[in-house]
């Protein structure tokens, strides 16, 4: 699997461009749910950032050729906390991208705020040993 990296300032074009990644995938999940969790998660990004210069990272996974996912951290320069999204096309690949990113954000010791479009159910038994609180539709480590 490819992981492919950028980094961009700004929270609009960010907001532009996933959605637009978004069309590219083939997902269970409309772009319209997509994109409105994203303005759900977007004041939740704002405050909790507001402290520090907002820097956003986004790592495009391919297989093949193949964009199977996109996987979202956004970073805070307080490092008071990291917060990530996940979409993926199927449950497998969406496991593989939440353990990269997990992974990636565990190594500062931070709280991770997580946005995937896959059940609470899934998220619970793929996060089950750690501790979680739920926060409106996201998960909160």
């Amino acid at each position: 699997m490819d992981i492919r990296k950028a980094t961009i300032m700004d929270l609009d074009y960010i907001t532009k461009t996933i959605s637009e990644y978004y069309k590219d995938l083939n997902t269970k999940i409309s772009l319209e749910y997509y994109q409105s969790s994203i303005e759900k998660l977007t004041p939740y990004i704002k405050e909790r950032l507001s402290e520090g210069e907002r820097v956003y990272k986004y790592f495009i996974a391919e297989n093949g050729g193949e964009r199977i996912g996109i996987l979202n951290l956004f970073i805070g320069s307080s490092k008071k906390s990291e917060i990530l999204l996940c979409i993926a096309n199927n449950e497998e690949n969406t496991s593989i991208l939440l353990d990269y990113g997990i992974s990636l954000l565990q190594e500062e010791g931070l709280p991770i705020l997580i946005q995937t479009a896959e059940s609470e159910k899934y998220i619970a038994e793929k996060l089950q040993n750690m501790k979680i609180k739920k926060l409106a539709t996201n998960w909160i480590i």
